[in-house]
């Protein structure tokens, strides 16, 4: 499965927080999150769960080609 990193920034930015915020909420580092939402790393399967269950976005958000992924570049590009 391919990392839908639009879906992760998508939430943090839906929520009004800073990287730095979101990352301490998954117990991660703000230069890894960076990373995540640049698309430059991905998630472990168990990483991704955690994030899921803190976000409340389905595991299936997460993955490419899925609903959440196209509205969100539809809005980006607005």
């Amino acid at each position: 499965m391919a990392f839908n990193r639009l879906a992760l920034k998508a939430w943090r930015e839906s929520q009004n927080l800073s990287q730095t915020e979101a990352a301490k909420r998954f117990q991660i580092t703000q230069a890894f999150l960076s990373e995540l939402e640049t698309g430059k790393k991905e998630p472990s399967f168990s990483m991704l769960e955690a994030i899921s269950k803190k976000t409340g976005i389905a595991l299936g958000d997460f993955s490419t080609g899925n609903p959440l992924e196209t509205s969100v570049e539809r809005s980006e590009e607005a």
